[in-house]
Parts: structure tokens; C-alpha cells; sequence
């Protein structure tokens, strides 16, 4: 399962959308797991930002898009208090 996130960091460092890594561990809330990103990662090394993060969100509007490396993706997971740590 997890070679998936792998093949899709083929092309791009930072190829693992943070909804798709949130939906793997099952974490609920993505605003939160997107706070704690921002909080231990940095930027340009371990994610990326795409889109306007300074537009007014409208509900059920996305204007910025989180876009982690492999090497980010394993440090959640291994960080991870979810039962998909062990996978």
C-alpha cells in the first residue's frame, strides 16, 4: 500500500497530496493535521504549498493545496498514533 505514495514522488519531490495522506491514516480533521504539518515540517523541504493560501475561504472552497515528500509522508507515519503506523 504504502509503495503507492512512493510511485507518486517518481516525478515530483513533493507528489503526495496531504488528503491523500490524511485519508490513508485516517485522520479526520485535515485543518489540524494540516496545523501540526506546518508546525514540524518546513516548507520547500518537506511540502509544498500550491494555489493562494491568502484568498478568503469560502466554505467547501479549497484555495491551497498541501503537496508532501515520500520522506515527510514516512515521518508522519511513523509518528502517526493511528493503527496504519504499523502497516
Amino acid at each position: 500500500m504504502v509503495y503507492r505514495f512512493y510511485k507518486k514522488c517518481h516525478r515530483k519531490i513533493h507528489g503526495i497530496p496531504i488528503s491523500d495522506a490524511a485519508k490513508y491514516l485516517e485522520i479526520t480533521s485535515e485543518k489540524k493535521f494540516i496545523d501540526r504539518l506546518k508546525e514540524n515540517y518546513s516548507e520547500q523541504i518537506d511540502y509544498i504549498i500550491m494555489g493562494d493560501i491568502n484568498k478568503k475561504s469560502i466554505k467547501g472552497v479549497k484555495h491551497a493545496y498541501y503537496f508532501i515528500s515520500f520522506d515527510c509522508f514516512e515521518k508522519i507515519c511513523m509518528n502517526s498514533r493511528t493503527k496504519k503506523k504499523y502497516d
